[in-house]
């Protein structure tokens, strides 16, 4: 399995969307969650050059609630739109290198696990799933897994093993599929340690 420093480099390196490309009506969405995290107000005609801006980007990543607040007021909303913007920019500060300990520290949580990476890699949509693999390999790439997400992991392996099998898109891509195969091998090969997934709630997660 790829360690996560040759996921990141690798997606890292490939066609993105900048944070000036993110659509001006979820802007404001984040600008929200950056005011009640930090408390700072920002005036509206200040948006552009808040995506743009590196500094005022790492301040935010740096708030202890961010991902709380990002997770369920914008990974979990109930708009197609905010879900399918907010995967594909949270795989983007999580794959820029200069974000690499906000990356480790994000895929070492068993709630950004189960409560969004699962649900979203359920969702209808198939451009949400997509994004959603490609932020949810980090955690399987992570070679520091915390026991809970192995216990996790080892306990759907029957839900998520039949889930990556089955799991396509709608071109030919080589990258994908070597990353869906290393996934699938990564996760049959987990095993229990000394730790039983018994000791955590909601542990088995349908897929």
């Amino acid at each position: 399995m790829a360690k996560l420093s040759q996921v990141q480099k690798h997606v890292h390196n490939r066609p993105r969307s900048s944070f000036k490309t993110i659509h001006f009506a979820f802007s404001s969405i984040v600008l929200q969650v950056w005011i009640k995290v930090t408390k700072t107000v920002i005036l509206p005609g200040l948006m552009v050059q808040f995506q743009g801006n590196a500094s005022a980007i790492k301040m935010l990543l740096g708030e202890n609630e961010f991902f709380q607040e990002y997770n369920s007021r914008l990974l979990q909303s109930g708009s197609y739109i905010t879900r399918r913007y907010a995967i594909k920019l949270l795989g983007n500060m999580l794959l820029d290198h200069s974000n690499s300990a906000v990356m480790l520290r994000y895929v070492t949580s068993l709630d950004n696990m189960i409560r969004i990476m699962i649900n979203l890699l359920r969702d209808s949509n198939k451009t949400i799933k997509l994004d959603t693999f490609h932020v949810f390999k980090l955690f399987v790439a992570n070679q520091n897994k915390p026991k809970e997400i192995i216990s996790v992991l080892v306990t759907n392996k029957s839900n998520l093993l039949p889930f990556f099998g089955e799991f396509n898109i709608d071109k030919e891509d080589e990258q994908f599929e070597a990353d869906k195969s290393q996934i699938i091998q990564e996760i049959a090969t987990l095993q229990l340690t000394d730790r039983s997934c018994q000791d955590l709630d909601n542990c088995d997660v349908p897929c």
